[in-house]
């Protein structure tokens, strides 16, 4: 099958492969080439044995009934392969032919779909073999060798959430609708992958068709189910009908009941009255929110109190900028910070305010610069209603036109002010007051549910934290947070165990990770440590956490404020040189809080003389 001859674009490869074949007598080749592919508009792909075309279109030629070559004729070709290339890919053979046409040079189609450069083909998730049997076609699923289709993958999974995530993500591919689907719940939607896999043949969905009716059944009872719950709980205008609603509908409306069951018989009845007056609810999620939300309005404590110090804060800006301070704001390397910005995050105030000054940005193209005017930098563009960002400083321009500094995620910079729109936003960061000393309470099988699961190593391990919180009277929420973003949640090396010296070693909030090295001194600290579970890694951290600053004889730094700024002696002994260190922490706590239901919140407010 050598020098094909450039005929008419329009005629497909292998016809023309095939009249070649037939012209030369090239058996050797034409037995190389092993089979052809061709795609339907349905996307479904077909498989026909290179020899048996022939044979159809030899029957076609002179005149006879040629059902198989028709049916290949009436599809789009797709992909041809040999016993030794595998499938490659129609269009990539097309253009390796013209461009041999072009350049006038010898094209051989067995040896290039065979060179190793070919493309390969990738099939649709349905496939079928044809082939004609006693004067009528016959089609068979077929799966490529060495791959997965999504319904391969679907026929295989033996898991919930893997097979929900499997029907989320291959939708599409699939055909499936999932607007009743996105309506459930996660625990509707798991149990709806659940159903899915029981609902499977034992030799697996035969077609997408058939997944297609399963899933559409099983998501209909799931909302049901759902349906049903939320109408008993919607139902229950007494105290102890929600009782016996939310006990009964727990699992199907997702409501946590060991929170619940912790709270003290008024805190309870408290609790009901407040679902009672919530009613009615439109959705699963708005039941559970609710939940939360009430729960959270008995179960969780507030303390606040005020610690004075004896510097100024003008002093103890002054003593920080001593020290180098550094961020990441000005253009995302580590750069000395000036005065304006260490001021306003050493500010107390911008943290626990209500609300602050702020911009939203107007226009498009609005650009940021590294200084007030037109002739400094740009450091970024924003989009019209882009913020509200806080205005942490203000200057003029030579032209009398004022700029704000605005503080965004990840930069800080100038915008002029006829291009914002000024506001307020809300204060954030009080958190980094909270004080680390002393437990707060949480509720072990929370604590597992809702922040382990699914985190690695870290997976139960509520009661590890909890026991060293007690032991050092340490905050657990402070320990968890910490251990999550050492340990990239549970799935660093060294928190999975390391071989150092013939013995296992953890370390799971990295303690003597240093740069050089991390793992290597990472190990060698925790083998000299004795941390040789990952429990024994946990707790023993928490000792060197509580040691070294929260309970340290000397400086006392019990709040992630203190950690960075150590308010009663500014510049010394400080956890970080980042300005921004503290305030970067507060967002994963706070999120983690937000996750109980019951628990204690101590907060130390500094004030500077």
């Amino acid at each position: 099958m050598k020098s094909l001859p450039g005929t008419g674009k329009t005629l497909l490869l292998l016809v023309l492969a095939a009249c070649c074949l037939l012209l030369s007598g090239a058996t050797a080749q034409a037995a190389a080439v092993t089979s052809v592919v061709t795609r339907d508009n349905q996307n479904t792909d077909y498989i026909y044995n290179y020899e048996d075309v022939l044979i159809s279109y030899t029957r076609k030629v002179v005149g006879q009934k040629a059902l198989l070559f028709d049916d290949y004729r009436s599809k789009k070709v797709v992909a041809v392969s040999s016993a030794k290339s595998g499938y490659i890919d129609y269009e990539d053979v097309l253009t390796a032919y013209t461009k041999a046409v072009v350049q006038k040079t010898p094209f051989d189609l067995v040896q290039y779909i065979e060179s190793g450069t070919a493309k390969k083909y990738a099939f649709s998730p349905v496939v079928r073999t044809v082939r004609e049997e006693n004067m009528q076609l016959v089609f068979t699923a077929w799966q490529p060798p060495g791959s997965s289709t999504p319904l391969t993958e679907i026929n295989a999974i033996a898991e919930s959430g893997a097979m929900r995530l499997a029907l989320v993500n291959h939708a599409k591919e699939l055909g499936l609708d999932l607007t009743a689907f996105n309506q459930l719940n996660n625990y509707g939607q798991n149990q709806a992958a659940w159903a899915v896999i029981l609902g499977r043949p034992p030799a697996g969905f035969a077609d997408v068709a058939a997944l297609q009716n399963v899933f559409t059944a099983v998501v209909n009872t799931c909302l049901s189910m759902q349906a049903e719950a939320l109408a008993v709980v919607n139902a229950a205008a007494a105290p102890a009908d929600m009782r016996a609603a939310i006990t009964a509908k727990a699992e199907i409306l997702e409501f946590n009941l060991s929170g619940f069951e912790y709270l003290t018989a008024d805190k309870q009845e408290v609790f009901l009255q407040i679902m009672i007056n919530s009613r009615p609810f439109a959705t699963a999620e708005a039941a559970r929110v609710a939940f939360v939300n009430a729960m959270q309005s008995v179960g969780v404590e507030k303390i606040i109190t005020y610690e004075n110090f004896d510097y100024t804060f003008s002093d103890a800006v002054a003593l920080q900028m001593a020290r180098n301070p550094q961020t990441d704001l000005l253009d995302g390397t580590w750069k000395t910070a000036d005065r304006n910005l260490v001021e306003w995050f050493l500010n107390v105030n911008n943290f626990v305010e209500d609300m602050l000054p702020a911009a939203i940005v107007k226009f498009n193209g609005v650009r940021m610069r590294t200084g007030p005017g037109t002739d400094f930098d740009i450091i970024r563009s924003f989009n019209a209603g882009e913020g509200p960002y806080f205005i942490i400083n203000q200057a003029e321009d030579s032209e009398g036109y004022t700029w704000f500094r605005l503080l965004t995620e990840y930069r800080v910079g100038w915008i002029r002010g006829d291009l914002l729109t000024l506001t307020e936003k809300k204060g954030e960061g009080i958190y980094q007051f909270l004080v680390l000393s002393g437990t707060t309470n949480v509720i072990p099988a929370e604590v597992n549910e809702k922040i382990l699961k699914g985190k690695g190593i870290l997976e139960g391990k509520a009661d590890a934290f909890i026991t060293a919180a007690q032991q050092f009277n340490i905050n657990e929420i402070f320990l968890i947070s910490l251990a999550l973003h050492e340990t990239k949640d549970g799935t660093s090396e060294l928190a999975n165990g390391v071989e150092y010296n013939g013995q296992i070693v953890y370390n799971i909030y990295g303690v003597g990770a240093r740069d050089q090295d991390p793992t290597r001194l990472g190990a060698e600290y925790a083998y000299n440590h004795g941390w040789f579970t990952p429990e024994a890694a946990i707790i023993g951290g928490a000792e060197f956490a509580a040691t070294n600053y929260i309970h340290h004889p000397l400086y006392k730094q019990d709040t992630l404020y203190k950690m960075r700024w150590n308010p009663a002696n500014p510049g010394t002994h400080q956890y970080a040189t980042d300005i921004g260190w503290a305030a970067k922490q507060v967002k994963k706590i706070k999120e983690l809080y937000d996750l109980c239901s019951s628990y204690i919140l101590r907060f130390a407010i500094p004030r500077y003389r």
